[in-house]
């Protein structure tokens, strides 16, 4: 899935489970090594983008870890 479309599946997981007080999140997994990737040009980009990818992932995790069960 894209992250798009994870987005969006997360999103109506959410509203359709939220009625049953069950709590939905998603995690993102690091980014995609491709050749167009590698290319310098895409470089700095490639940086920014996996720092912000990082930082999702432990506010994901943050929030995982802040879920209360009853």
């Amino acid at each position: 899935m894209t992250k798009c479309a994870l987005n969006m599946f997360t999103k109506c997981m959410a509203t359709e489970l939220g009625t049953k007080s069950i709590r939905c999140g998603q995690t993102y997994s690091k980014q995609t090594v491709t050749p167009m990737s590698k290319l310098n040009c895409f470089g700095k980009l490639m940086q920014i983008a996996q720092q912000d990818i990082l930082l999702d992932i432990m506010a994901n995790q943050l929030m995982l870890l802040n879920v209360r069960y009853i």
